[in-house]
């Protein structure tokens, strides 16, 4: 049964002989374990949250609705959804970046805390980006903040995988940058 799903899923039960499709099928369980594993990883923030709950009411709603609701939220439950959001949707909820960044200096030092404490790549990453976002849109002076680019330097560097860390140091780029564009 499982072995002639997998050769349905692969299109092509017939042709394949009983040895490609174990073998198709181990190929397709090892990705799925990966994948399963990657959403799993117990250091990411999204973990510890109950994200599933999530999926199935906030995330249900109209990204409109998702905007408006998100600024009724407190800071916690704001960045309970926005890291369920990003870490937990495909495609990744990216519109919560702007109603979260906007609050600017109103959520930096709780930001920081977070950023402080985070060892998920991908944590980081998401945060990064909220003072990335920030940034660009001046709703704080992140390059300014002296203690934040520290935390934010300190964070990058903890970052492992090479996607992640060029991703952030290239964000932490564009935060520096506008240091240098201000008047």
């Amino acid at each position: 049964m499982v072995v002639m799903g997998c050769a349905h899923v692969l299109g092509n039960e017939r042709e394949l002989p009983m040895v490609g499709v174990l073998w198709s099928c181990g190929v397709m369980l090892m990705l799925t374990s990966g994948c399963l594993m990657l959403m799993a990883d117990p250091n990411e923030d999204a973990a510890r949250m109950d994200c599933r709950t999530l999926s199935k009411t906030f995330f249900q709603k109209s990204t409109a609705e998702q905007m408006v609701d998100f600024e009724s939220l407190d800071l916690e439950n704001q960045y309970t959804v926005f890291t369920c959001g990003m870490q937990r949707l495909e495609p990744p909820a990216m519109h919560l970046i702007w109603p979260f960044a906007k609050q600017g200096g109103a959520v930096v030092d709780f930001l920081k805390g977070k950023l402080t404490t985070a060892r998920g790549d991908v944590t980081i990453r998401d945060i990064t980006h909220v003072f990335e976002t920030m940034s660009l849109r001046k709703t704080h002076d992140v390059a300014g903040d002296a203690e934040l680019m520290k935390v934010i330097e300190d964070a990058v560097a903890r970052v492992g995988d090479l996607r992640f860390r060029q991703w952030c140091e290239r964000a932490l780029r564009t935060i520096r940058q506008q240091l240098m564009a201000a008047p």
